[in-house]
């Protein structure tokens, strides 16, 4: 066959995720960097400092986050690749119980340890108070953090990037307008940032309301019966990778206050905060085009679309390297300014910062490709090898580095963390090339190889292209010793079903394309198309179409066995069984 397989369609939808998708983690990420800005330069450095010190508790609810809404969201996109329906409002029902449950269950037992808890967290030092105020506030948080984040993220897998952008960008808008109105204006202390916090999460959750009452979502709550709880297992090992990479930095912090704290003193805790600050800079496009390949990368592993994760994740990779790489550069140039914009003022601080920053910028884009790799592995099912990733960056190297580093001296601590990233980078590629052998996969992405009889095009979507295209099919399916009327009936449905995209999926004028997969079986032949024009399911069409639409479809459906409809992530899949 003449016609090649592109990755516009697939490159188009990432493009088409990565806005809405950065708009909510510039919020998430921009609102911690502001929250820590007001509280440097409202507050002083040593609620700053207290702030960085209930970081572990914040990696510790992120964990609960990643366990189940990023485990249970990749579950959905598979299983939704995989024409799944009634899998996907189970694992989508159970989340959310399952999670909330175990949220309640968090908050009440912190609040029972609350004065232990933040006498640990403070070194039982100064700062003691402050922590323990700010926890308090922080953990009533968590649940709010769980509902507003959870169904914004199951709202982008449902096909709605642009509310799951409205969601954050309110609820962090909201928040920060009330971390102002309350330092500043009233003069309140250091747990109205958390007071805050709440106040966004809440109207960022009433922005789902409508999605809820929406007759046209695809996700819905359905009733769980007790055989379906095993499924739970399924979707917390699945967001165990994410879940660890958070519960790695709950330790890992918590070992870097304490020594830094022991080495600088508060002021070290303090440019610790403001390096972790920064970090969230790098973080807002790592995690923008992370986030963004998990659901594309889920649904088109359900598929078995190996091109289109090829596509997809060599987008994702070159963003991250090039923004990761720019933010590294200015840190390195300027210094002094973004410790200023924090608050950080005292000459000492200033002159540790200089020297601080410049080193830890050295790993972001190690980080960048680091926490990339974590998120694909999770995504296809490499459970081990990404949970591996996670424990190694986050805990193996870097915890004893620091050690070591500070025996010999303190301020070669900040070096510990680009050793961590480069010598994770050397072991993830190692470890994929063993398992790449082992199994004969692609190296690194880990795909199976394309099986035998298995084939994918693209086409552009244009009535020519289409008669075109049924020819060459035809001819093709005949070199291959198929029977003359399976022959012919693959090559009409395939000239049919794409001249009817042509026509009716996208405006007059554009050029658009469509992705075609055939499948050669002994008894039977599948055919796949995938467009990303308006949504038309051709298995439920009303007579009341035009009698071009009623024609065609309908002579399809006599020739094939099957025809089954998907609308996943605004894409259009039809499958037809010959």
């Amino acid at each position: 066959m003449n016609f090649e397989r592109t990755g516009l369609l697939v490159k188009r939808k990432f493009r088409q995720y990565l806005l809405p998708t950065l708009i909510m983690t510039v919020a998430l990420f921009l609102s911690a960097i502001v929250d820590g800005i007001m509280v440097g330069n409202f507050l002083g450095s040593d609620a700053m400092a207290a702030v960085n010190l209930c970081s572990p508790i914040v990696y510790f609810i992120n964990c609960i986050f990643a366990v189940f809404i990023v485990g249970g969201n990749t579950l959905i996109a598979i299983s939704k690749g995989q024409r799944q329906q009634e899998k996907t409002n189970k694992i989508f029902s159970l989340t959310i119980a399952a999670g909330m449950l175990t949220e309640i269950i968090m908050v009440v037992l912190v609040v029972a340890f609350l004065s232990p808890l933040g006498n640990l967290l403070a070194g039982g030092g100064e700062l003691t108070p402050l922590v323990t105020d700010y926890l308090f506030v922080l953990i009533l948080s968590a649940p709010f953090a769980f509902l507003c984040y959870g169904f914004a993220n199951f709202m982008r897998t449902d096909g709605r990037p642009k509310t799951f952008a409205a969601i954050s960008l309110t609820a962090n808008a909201v928040n920060l307008f009330f971390d102002w109105f309350f330092m500043n204006v009233c003069g309140f202390g250091i747990a109205s940032a958390g007071w805050a916090t709440i106040i966004g999460y809440s109207v960022g959750i009433l922005i789902v309301i409508p999605y809820l009452l929406s007759k046209k979502r695809t996700l819905r709550f359905c009733k769980i019966q007790l055989k379906n709880v095993n499924m739970v297992r399924d979707i917390t090992t699945t967001g165990l990778p994410g879940a660890l990479s958070n519960a790695t930095a709950f330790f890992r912090t918590l070992i870097l206050n304490n020594l830094i704290l022991t080495c600088f003193s508060s002021s070290g805790v303090a440019v610790f905060a403001v390096c972790l600050n920064a970090f969230n800079f790098a973080m807002i496009f790592t995690r923008g085009a992370s986030d963004t390949l998990l659901p594309i990368v889920g649904v088109l592993y359900g598929e078995g679309d190996k091109k289109g994760i090829s596509y997809s994740f060599k987008v994702a990779f070159s963003f991250v390297i090039f923004f990761s790489a720019l933010i590294a550069m200015v840190f390195e140039l300027f210094p002094e300014g973004v410790g200023m914009l924090f608050g950080l003022k005292d000459s000492g601080g200033v002159e540790m910062l200089r020297y601080a920053l410049r080193v830890y910028a050295l790993c972001l884009p190690f980080y960048g490709v680091n926490y990339l790799m974590l998120c694909y592995y999770q995504t296809i099912r490499q459970k081990l090898l990404s949970s591996l990733i996670t424990v190694s960056e986050g805990l193996v190297f870097v915890v004893p580095a620091a050690l070591l580093f500070s025996t010999l001296n303190p301020q070669l601590i900040w070096w510990s963390f680009l050793v961590s990233e480069v010598l994770t980078v050397i072991y993830f590629l190692l470890h994929s090339k063993w398992i790449s052998k082992k199994k004969n996969f692609s190296y690194p992405l880990l795909q199976k190889e394309t099986p035998k009889g298995h084939f994918d095009l693209s086409i552009q979507a244009s009535q020519e292209e289409a008669v075109r295209l049924s020819g060459e099919i035809v001819e093709f399916l005949q070199k291959s010793g198929k029977d003359e009327k399976t022959v012919m009936a693959c090559g009409i449905a395939l000239e049919e079903m794409a001249v009817n995209i042509s026509k009716y999926a996208y405006k007059r004028g554009s050029r658009n394309h469509i992705d075609i997969f055939i499948d050669l079986w002994d008894n039977e032949i599948v055919l796949k198309l995938r467009d990303d024009g308006v949504a038309f399911d051709p298995t439920v069409y009303k007579p009341a179409e035009t009698e071009f639409i009623q024609t065609g479809i309908a002579l399809v459906k006599t020739l094939a066995k099957q025809v089954s409809y998907e609308r996943v992530l605004g894409f259009n899949s039809t499958e037809i069984i010959i």
